[in-house]
């Protein structure tokens, strides 16, 4: 018996051994592939997501105070957060993402359990060979709103300081900073020789707990408008171009989704961007899926990106490949495959299995239930059937999709052709929402394309 106890020892010991000689192999051949600055002439791909909304399964159990929470919410998907995380794992790792951008919002409603889980998500996401870089929303940091589920009932739980968001995500930008700004989270960092990043912290939280509730909009100050100018000025110097990342849109993307969303100082920021040769902003915040220009000088237009939240139907997610034999870039955004993922990790729940149509059916019905009411109850719409309220308030949910998507002209002419455009347009004037779903069908945007 001692003889099998010795045996047995020695094969625990040569375990461990083999373990720890696969995981320095593996440390060293992630390090051989990545070196600490990729090399000019190398084309670059970004992968830049936003308004991820994640909650630490831990502080939900799925009860009646959370289905209430959800449906009387905007639409986003909080049951499966953790699982959109690692779908867009798979796609950075199919697509071979040498950067994996983040702008705001990582949290739900800045919940320290969150913040620690999403950081597990974020380092599987690095170890596909991806850097990861992040900046704070208006969600994430002192949000009183941070709460627990449980049953029929929310419980407070803890946030998180400016000083905890720096050390939870040290590894996935702070770290490597080579230039921060001394007043906010907004940080300089170098991935490549040809392309460096300004990450932008643009979200004021100090006084959330006075007020108590997330502050909406945002802001640069004049201290870190000239932080920005200085390293504009080193990015030259080296020959570098910079793309800007942050939370709020730099431009209007939407007269109603503008006060709150955009910039508070948006002429001024735009100009010192200019001058600091930003020509590329990536943002999120008002969950849109759209590209405006600024063109004020012909030659050095801005390009403001804003995306839609990963954490909404159709769950959009971008990428940003940078030429290097024109110095160009290229922007497109992509809806989540998250049946690829679930058929490639063999999960087993039918819902994600068929994400998409569960995600259309469960948006749908929420938007039936949220419009209903607010129909039924305007009298200068007494004479219409429950049927046909109905689908008019469901035509306001297919019309948020399309519009938040990305405003595609051949998918809001598809849904000309649907019985709820032809109620709204018939609706007298003055109904609820008759001005948004009239000018929502006239709009364009562009989603994606050169930015040259």
């Amino acid at each position: 018996m001692k003889n099998i106890w010795i045996y047995a020892l020695q094969l625990l010991f040569l375990a461990v051994l083999l373990t720890a000689a696969v995981g320095c192999a593996i440390a060293e051949k992630r390090e051989h592939e990545r070196p600490s600055r990729l090399p000019a002439g190398q084309p670059l791909r970004m992968i830049a997501a936003t308004d991820m909304h994640y909650l630490a399964k831990s502080l939900n159990d799925g009860g009646s105070a959370f289905q209430s929470f959800v449906e009387n919410g905007d639409g986003k998907q909080l049951l499966y957060s953790d699982e959109l995380m690692q779908a867009l794992e798979y796609q950075v790792s199919l697509r071979r993402a040498d950067i994996v951008l983040f702008s705001g919002d990582l949290t739900n409603n800045g919940e320290h359990q969150s913040h620690k889980d999403l950081e597990k998500r974020l380092r599987d996401l690095d170890n596909t060979g991806a850097r990861v870089y992040v900046v704070p929303g208006n969600h994430d940091i002192l949000n009183p709103w941070a709460r627990r589920f449980k049953e029929g009932s929310q419980y407070k739980t803890d946030s998180i300081t400016p000083e905890q968001f720096r050390m939870i995500y040290a590894d996935y930008g702070y770290n490597e900073a080579i230039s921060v700004d001394k007043s906010t989270l907004s940080y300089l960092a170098a991935p490549s020789d040809e392309v460096w990043l300004l990450m932008l912290d643009t979200a004021r939280y100090k006084r959330n707990e006075e007020i108590n509730y997330p502050q909406l909009d945002g802001g640069l100050s004049p201290s870190t408008l000239k932080w920005i100018e200085r390293c504009g000025q080193l990015a030259a110097d080296n020959g570098a171009k910079l793309i800007a990342v942050m939370h709020h849109n730099l431009l209007v993307h939407s007269a109603m989704l503008s006060e709150g969303f955009t910039l508070n100082n948006s002429a001024e920021a735009t100009e010192v961007f200019r001058k600091a040769g930003i020509q590329v902003v990536l943002s999120g915040h008002s969950h849109q899926q759209s590209i405006v220009i600024d063109r004020q000088v012909a030659q050095q237009p801005v390009y403001d990106i804003s995306e839609e939240a990963l954490a909404a139907y159709p769950h959009l997610f971008g990428v940003l490949d940078y030429t290097p034999a024109d110095h160009t870039f290229h922007y497109k955004a992509y809806p989540l495959d998250v049946e690829g993922w679930a058929k490639y990790a063999a999960v087993k729940d039918p819902q994600l299995q068929e994400f998409t149509h569960y995600e259309e059916e469960r948006t749908l019905k929420m938007a039936r239930a949220k419009y209903y009411k607010r129909l039924s109850s305007s009298p200068i719409l007494e004479s219409l059937s429950p049927e046909e309220l109905t689908i008019m308030a469901e035509f306001i949910g297919r019309v948020n999709r399309v519009t938040m998507a990305g405003r595609d002209s051949s998918a809001m002419d598809q849904l000309k052709s649907f019985k709820g455009y032809q109620l709204w347009s018939q609706a007298p004037e003055g109904a609820p929402f008759k001005s948004y779903i009239m000018r929502a069908a006239a709009a364009t945007a562009n989603p994606e394309g050169e930015l040259s």
